[in-house]
């Protein structure tokens, strides 16, 4: 095993044969490093003996998964599709917003598009879009440069904030380690309204509210 690397859900461990182990989280899985001996995880799904340890796969939810990825090492074929998150070092900013303005889907739509970002979940999109003040059915040409960077930002504090969050949670005992993951929105007085994104469900202003 020579490195490993993250793309979105997915990690995948670079082998000496230039090959990858490929895995996918899903909603509740985990990479975990144990001694070799240690009790099973009651939902261990598949185990990888080392020299002195174990790497375990456990997945609650059963929505993850390990596969092998022939040729792999640097990145995976099977992830080639999907785009940087926006806390990698090397997001593209510019390019990021160029795209978001020469489309005319909805904002929302391209924040869950993974091929032009990844790691932007529904709960975090929704937010980035409260906190940026942009409703999420606006088309890209509607928005000028400054809001889409803006609105990029907010997605960064989110993800980030939700990150902190899942480090204070991993601290608790296990029940609260299985309470959601994620940054609520603030209580916010106004009318709501039930969109349907594609495949997933969305609360947005009512359209009578937007600017």
């Amino acid at each position: 095993m020579r490195r490993r690397g993250a793309e979105s859900k997915y990690l995948w461990l670079a082998l000496d044969s230039g090959d990858a182990l490929l895995a996918h989280l899903g909603m509740s899985g985990q990479m975990l490093v144990n001694e070799i001996g240690d009790p099973d995880q009651r939902h261990l799904r598949v185990r990888f003996t080392l020299s002195d340890r174990e790497l375990r796969f456990v997945d609650q939810r059963m929505f993850g998964g390990v596969a092998f990825s022939e040729g792999g090492s640097q990145l995976p074929p099977e992830i080639e599709h999907i785009a940087r998150d926006p806390l990698d070092p090397e997001f593209d900013d510019e390019a990021f917003v160029a795209r978001v303005r020469r489309s005319v889907s909805g904002v929302k739509r391209q924040l869950l598009n993974q091929s032009l970002v990844s790691g932007i979940g529904n709960i975090y999109a929704d937010e980035a879009l409260w906190r940026a003040k942009v409703h999420g059915e606006v088309p890209g040409p509607e928005l000028a440069a400054t809001q889409v960077q803006s609105l990029l930002n907010h997605a960064r504090d989110v993800m980030s904030a939700a990150l902190r969050e899942r480090r204070h949670l991993l601290r608790r005992d296990v029940r609260q380690r299985q309470r959601r993951v994620g940054l609520p929105s603030t209580a916010r007085s106004t009318c709501m309204a039930k969109k349907i994104s594609p495949a997933r469900g969305a609360v947005n202003p009512s359209p009578a509210l937007r600017s």
